[in-house]
């Protein structure tokens, strides 16, 4: 939304009596996906009954996070995995009555950095009666489009543990991917809505045993109808 229209709407707000202001967070938070947070609000002269939507909006993404009526003040949300990891997204409370009520800003974490502190790893070649795990796909350089379906399989000798799947970047961070068993031998899974045209390095993180290293993935597009039609508020912004 362009600042000019934010001004308008406060000013609309001020003149009529009507106000309504996000309480908490009232400075900026940073937010960790899948882990619930609770936002809180104060109405002066808007209806009670009225619906709201909260959302968190930036250049490339807006998402309706959760849903309330203003009555409540308060509401509770799963912070969404498929948002972009360590970007910034500005809070908004959204009516067709209310406007656009601004927040503070929200950096989003999904929680994996320490997974890529360890110094533990794996070997990545398969060395006989020596415990270990060996991605065999992808085993190249691959692409990836955001929103489709990709399996990634391994080996495990006598390892025997709980896995985590993900993707880092030197400059987005770490993207989780998905959870697995070792003995699974494999993983089906969608990708998430990370950024076009970034480059990540495959990893799979053992429990009690380290990281091993895949191969480099390359976010390439969206596949099609992955846009919900929420995503059209985007150009209200």
């Amino acid at each position: 939304m362009r600042g000019h229209q934010i001004i308008l709407a406060i000013l609309v707000c001020f003149v009529s009596g009507q106000q309504l202001t996000i309480t908490n967070p009232i400075t900026s938070q940073t937010w960790e996906k899948n882990v619930e947070v609770t936002i809180f609000w104060h109405n002066s002269g808007y209806d009670p009954n009225l619906n709201i939507s909260i959302l968190l909006s930036n250049t490339q993404d807006t998402v309706t996070v959760g849903s309330a009526i203003i009555a409540d003040n308060t509401t509770s949300f799963l912070v969404p995995s498929t948002l972009y990891d360590n970007s910034q997204y500005k809070l908004y409370l959204y009516s067709e009555t209310t406007n656009f009520i601004e927040g503070p800003l929200i950096t989003i974490s999904n929680g994996l950095l320490t997974f890529l502190s360890e110094k533990k790893q794996l070997p990545t070649t398969a060395t006989p009666n020596i415990k270990n795990i060996v991605i065999t796909s992808p085993l190249s350089k691959t692409e990836w489009s955001i929103g489709s379906i990709v399996t990634v399989t391994w080996t495990d000798t006598g390892v025997s543990t709980k896995m985590t799947i993900l993707l880092y970047s030197v400059i987005y961070g770490p993207a989780f991917l998905a959870n697995a068993d070792s003995k699974a031998l494999s993983s089906k899974f969608r990708v998430p809505n990370l950024k076009i045209d970034s480059w990540y390095q495959l990893h799979i993180y053992a429990e009690g045993y380290g990281y091993i290293d895949g191969p480099g993935i390359t976010i390439v597009s969206y596949v099609d109808n992955y846009y919900s039609a929420e995503s059209t508020i985007q150009k209200r912004l």
